[in-house]
């Protein structure tokens, strides 16, 4: 019944649906839709009319993907009973579909009433090629055509986002502007139109440090005032698993007894389901709904992102689940941010990072959105923002219950007023101490030799597109002891929509007569703000922003969408966003359009290389009007990031402040000289040589290596410091290893050449053979590679004090290291599978001790190397030794008179500068 109700919104007065079931629409290469399959009929002549529609979703609404009128000669063909598939065709030029439904006995139900209609079809002779019938269905179809796009024809037009591809000769793409305006008209009349039901929700946060579910949760969970029992429980935990099993492996077996654990509390107060479990690693979020609640619930999906060090380690991010509740989009995301009271910067970029990178797709992954696209929005977790005030202060002051100087030193607070961090959220006042750091199943603030000063970590925020929806009840902490954290709590009485179908309908109609009168014959006209757009310097992974804005001077309405140049599939080069693509106005409207210049890992190589300028030409085209042309244009500051290690061999001096070497492909050869440019090429690039140097003299036993992040401005200062000389011994060792991270992710063909990376998993198992395949890599990646592996097993050497371990190692290298060529998604089991055999490949050169294989004659030479006078002397890595594959044999002319002869097989690190030339560059 529920699916008829959902159909009956998309219809006109003079339509009803019969039957309703949900289904999977089977597409090319056995792509499966969910949709719903609906029979319509139509009585306003003397004789019933049926067709058939297949429904889609679109986020939080239905839309109509096609129709099918049920003609006398309609094909309705049961293709099997298990799984329950039937395929649909008509002959006049009408879409085949073949349809799964979920059951057999829909299927059945489906084929009957089918079976009914092409009688009564039958009886009143009513043929495909006739057109004497079913005229009523070119509502929806013009309707269709006028205000959307099939989602899979999204990939094909330009739609919000700048990978739009070009209309063919003969057939326009749809434009989504009505669809746009519509929406945008529906939401100013909404009160025509809805009611509103009230439910309780209950949001829960606990740091429970690697604890196990043994404490009850009576305290926590169980509601204090029985006119209020929420209807929905949202609980997350952090610091769930802190094994190295889940952290590196994905290890998610912590989460069931805790599922477990709540259940048992929860039936004490209703009868309540799990609509959704997510992991990411230590970080869960479990969502429950009272049972009669959820037949109400529908479109629910889950997202992550992980902020640990370069995303990868998990151990610091952010877990989300969205629903709808009736016609309300909610979403709620728990989180765990960067540690430590200095690390501000790094926790705002945290939120960031989350905000940006959890995104969900509609059923037919034709359009994505944010957390923030959701009515509401709830954020819970350990936020780990911490008190600027000395700890005896903030104790003394906690004795006291005197929390007023605590909040206004709160971090917290303080990024929120200066709209650095969770600037568009609401929390409600605190008025209980600080949740962390207590002694473990104490009622004492840390007492250990850290003795961390106390915080509100733990906090729950809220976003509401109309926030006097939106009722607080409570926001407290709890009294459980078995963590350093104590659990905190927050509910709210929510008002959600409720549709009314027939007022929406009405009022949907009107908006669509509206639209007709507006548009008419007339030419539209719009003024645009410049046709040239000026980004001057363009950093690497620095975005910047230009504006420009269009306004309609004409008397009609203005539809205008920006278009691919001819015999190009995008309307603007990739490092460009332009947003929005398309819209509508009615005259006298502006519309400010945002074009974003970003140069990331995937565009910077062709902007390096010299096979790419940041130029570009826009065509903004206005429908039954002209086009306007804008230029863009900016100039890219050369990077040694988004490079190749064959391109930055070639610079003996920074690239931003230097040539290539010359007589080097592509670059002019070398006049009136002798000497061969590869004879200076650089064994490995300088820029990595900076990198692992000062880690290597400076980091070794520093805790957290590799485990911790660096500071987003920072990694943006050192970066520039690599790509112009300058100096940065001042950077944090988090910053420094994150950056060498960064660098090797960056490389358009990564350490492991794309042609060796199956045959590396393969063997991951076996050294020997691990080695053997190391040993055909080309001259720089071999380098690199070996040079690479005797730094980390130098790092392990410390093991003791930096808390590094093998595995952990292995898995952060063996992502960057080896990278399938192809971006196409795996499955997660596939994908597992891959970084546990990427993490086995680099461990296998991390767990011995002894010379690499030879390189072949062809491709070595072995030489003993002079440095440069200014040359301090050298220091190996370790113990162990590694040989670097020669260009060339050094030339003596490259020697100086105080030489000091270097080993080839030790790859040293001195405090001199970076060698220049192959022949200094051999002790690499």
């Amino acid at each position: 019944m529920e699916d008829i109700t959902r159909v009956h919104k998309l219809l006109r007065p003079d339509e009803m649906c019969i039957f309703a079931a949900q289904a999977k629409e089977v597409k090319l290469g056995n792509k499966r839709i969910n949709v719903l399959v609906a029979l319509i009929s139509n009585c306003s002549k003397t004789r019933e009319e049926i067709a058939v529609f297949i429904v889609g979703n679109r986020f939080d609404s239905q839309y109509i993907r096609d129709i099918i009128p049920v003609y006398a000669d309609l094909t309705c063909k049961v293709v099997s009973e298990n799984p329950a598939v039937v395929d649909l065709s008509v002959a006049d030029g009408f879409e085949a579909h073949s349809l799964e439904f979920l059951a057999a006995n829909p299927l059945k139900m489906f084929v009957q009433n089918v079976v009914k209609a092409q009688n009564t079809a039958k009886e009143n002779n009513l043929i495909s090629s006739s057109g004497l019938s079913h005229q009523w269905v070119k509502n929806y179809r013009a309707l269709s055509e006028e205000v959307g796009i099939r989602p899979e024809e999204q990939e094909s037009a330009s739609s919000g986002t700048n990978s739009g591809a070009p209309a063919s000769s003969s057939t326009k793409p749809a434009d989504s502007s009505n669809l746009e305006w519509i929406s945008k008209m529906l939401k100013t009349r909404e009160p025509e139109f809805t009611t509103h039901q009230n439910i309780n929700i209950f949001f829960g946060t606990w740091n429970v440090n690697d604890q196990k579910p043994v404490e009850p949760l009576d305290k926590w969970l169980l509601p204090t005032d029985p006119k209020v029992i929420p209807d929905i429980y949202c609980i997350g935990f952090q610091e769930l698993d802190l094994t190295a099993e889940a952290l590196l492996l994905g290890d998610t077996s912590r989460a069931a007894p805790w599922d477990m654990h709540i259940q048992s509390t929860l039936v004490r107060v209703g009868s309540y389901v799990l609509l959704m479990m997510k992991q990411l690693v230590g970080i869960l979020l479990l969502v429950y709904v009272k049972s009669d609640l959820l037949p109400k619930i529908t479109d629910v999906q889950s997202g992550f992102a992980a902020v640990g060090i370069m995303g990868m380690m998990g151990n610091k991010g952010g877990v989300s689940v969205r629903f709808n509740i009736c016609d309300s989009t909610f979403c709620v995301v728990n989180s765990h941010l960067n540690a430590h009271n200095e690390n501000i910067a790094r926790r705002n970029q945290d939120y960031h990072d989350i905000s940006r990178h959890i995104l969900f797709a509609n059923e037919d992954e034709a359009q994505t959105h944010t957390i923030f696209d959701h009515d509401f929005l709830f954020w819970i977790g350990d936020l780990n923002y911490r008190i600027d005030l000395p700890d005896n202060d903030i104790r003394q002051r906690i004795l006291a219950s005197d929390f007023g100087p605590l909040l206004e030193a709160d971090q917290l607070l303080d990024q929120r007023k200066q709209n650095k961090a969770f600037d568009v959220f609401t929390e409600e006042p605190i008025r209980f101490a600080p949740t962390y750091k207590y002694d473990k199943n104490s009622t004492s603030y840390d007492s250990g030799e850290a003795r961390r000063s106390p915080a509100w970590c733990d906090r729950v925020l809220w976003r509401a597109a109309n926030p006097p929806s939106v009722t607080p009840v409570s926001y407290s902490r709890h009294e459980l002891l078995s963590s350093d954290h104590r659990p905190v709590s927050a509910i709210f009485t929510i008002q959600v929509q409720v549709i009314i179908v027939e007022a929406r309908q009405k009022v949907y109609q009107e908006l669509l007569k509206q639209l007709d009168i507006m548009e008419n014959e007339c030419m539209p006209d719009v003024t645009i703000g410049t046709n040239n757009i000026s980004f001057d310097n363009v950093y690497f992974l620095a975005p910047v922003v230009r504006t420009i804005t269009i306004e309609n001077t004409g008397q009609v309405l203005a539809r205008w969408r920006f278009i691919p140049k001819l015999d190009e599939h995008r309307i603007s080069k990739p490092w460009m966003v332009i947003s929005p693509t398309s819209g509508i106005m009615l005259p006298g409207e502006q519309t400010t359009i945002c074009v974003t210049m970003h140069v990331d890992n995937s565009t910077a190589p062709a902007l390096n290389l010299g096979q790419e300028r940041l130029e570009d030409i826009l065509i903004l085209h206005l429908e039954h009007g002209k086009d306007y042309f804008v230029t863009v244009s900016g100039n890219f500051m050369p990077s040694c990031f988004g490079s190749t290690l064959e391109h930055l061999v070639l610079f003996p001096n920074p690239v931003r402040a230097s040539q290539p070497l010359p007589g080097t492909a592509p670059f002019p050869p070398l006049t009136n000289s002798s000497v061969s440019a590869q004879e200076h090429k650089l064994h490995i690039p300088k820029e990595l040589w900076r990198v692992v140097d000062v880690l290597f003299r400076k980091s070794m036993d520093q805790k957290g290596i590799f485990t911790q992040s660096g500071t987003p401005d920072d990694l943006d200062r050192l970066r520039e410091c690599l790509d112009t000389g300058a100096g940065f011994d001042d950077f944090s060792p988090h910053t420094m290893a994150e950056a060498l991270l960064l660098f090797l992710e960056s490389l358009r063909d990564p350490v492991v050449p794309f042609e060796f990376y199956s045959q590396c998993l393969d063997v991951c198992e076996s050294y020997p053979s691990c080695k053997q395949i190391v040993s055909h890599f080309p001259v720089v990646h071999y380098n690199v590679f070996y040079y690479l592996m005797s730094f980390l097993r130098e790092l392990l050497n410390y093991s003791e004090q930096n808390n590094l371990q093998p595995t952990q190692l292995a898995a952060l290298f063996g992502r960057v290291l080896l990278r399938r060529a192809t971006g196409k998604k795996l499955p997660d089991q596939v994908q597992d599978l891959e970084v546990k055999r990427k993490t086995m490949f680099v461990q296998q050169f991390l767990e011995v001790n002894e010379h690499p294989p030879a390189a072949p004659p062809s491709n070595t030479t072995t030489t003993s190397t002079s440095s440069s006078s200014s040359a301090t002397p050298t220091t190996s890595l370790s113990s162990g030794t590694t040989t670097t594959q020669s260009n060339t044999t050094a030339s003596s002319s490259s020697a100086s008179a105080s030489s000091t002869t270097v080993t080839p097989q030790q790859p040293p690190h001195t405090s001199s500068p970076p060698p220049t030339s192959s022949s200094a560059a051999n002790k690499l």
